[in-house]
């Protein structure tokens, strides 16, 4: 089973604006990412987690750890302004993303971003399993990890951020898939199969004027 907590995402940190000086993590995990953050950035990074036996790890590597419900936590955050947001494979474990997501504006600060990455649910190899195995199975830990209430696919995720009143900057897949029969096959087929190369995809958005 992949350890998510103690994941440090470095695939992420590219994702990250480098002027962004005070960031909030929602769903911090054990604070991996917020250390490399602070270690690689220089930057102030508060946390939300909701498992409190990681929060306390986390509290021991960020600079503020609050723990509970995303949704609660970011409202008593009022008054709070960071210069980005960050949520790394958070948003399809939540009931409502889209009201998280339409929640985070009132933390940011002029110009900040919110940053993220969401699995794909038609990464090849999920897809093989349900297409041509007929088996759809919740697993410990991947796309159909049994904690994640929520599935997305790179069109789905587009609609997220619209609706929420975001505009996406960036829409990137990350982690692709090696398999050399998977290249042949989309180049075969023109490049149809392009978004499932991917098993996630990170999101760089701004708040529509």
């Amino acid at each position: 089973m992949v350890d998510y907590y103690h994941a440090p995402r470095n695939d992420m940190l590219p994702f990250v604006p480098q002027g962004a000086k005070r960031i909030l993590e929602v769903g911090c995990a054990a604070g991996e990412f917020g250390a490399l953050l602070k270690r690689e950035r220089n930057a102030e990074v508060w946390g939300i987690e909701l498992n409190e036996t990681m929060a306390r790890e986390a509290a021991q590597k960020l600079d503020r750890v609050l723990v509970g419900d995303a949704l609660e936590q970011m409202q008593a955050l009022s008054g709070q302004r960071f210069d980005c947001v960050v949520c790394n494979d958070v948003l399809e474990h939540l009931s409502d993303p889209w009201t998280v997501l339409r929640t985070i504006p009132n933390l940011l600060s002029d110009g900040a971003r919110v940053v993220a990455s969401l699995p794909n649910f038609r990464y090849v190899h999920n897809l093989f399993d349900i297409v041509i195995k007929g088996n759809f199975a919740y697993t410990d830990s991947g796309i159909l990890d049994r904690t994640h209430l929520r599935f997305f696919t790179k069109k789905s995720i587009q609609r997220l951020f619209e609706e929420t009143g975001y505009e996406l900057e960036v829409l990137q897949g990350i982690n692709p898939t090696m398999s050399r029969k998977f290249a042949w096959l989309n180049r075969l087929l023109m490049n149809r199969l392009e978004d499932t190369r991917w098993l996630q995809y990170a999101c760089v958005a701004q708040v529509k004027p």
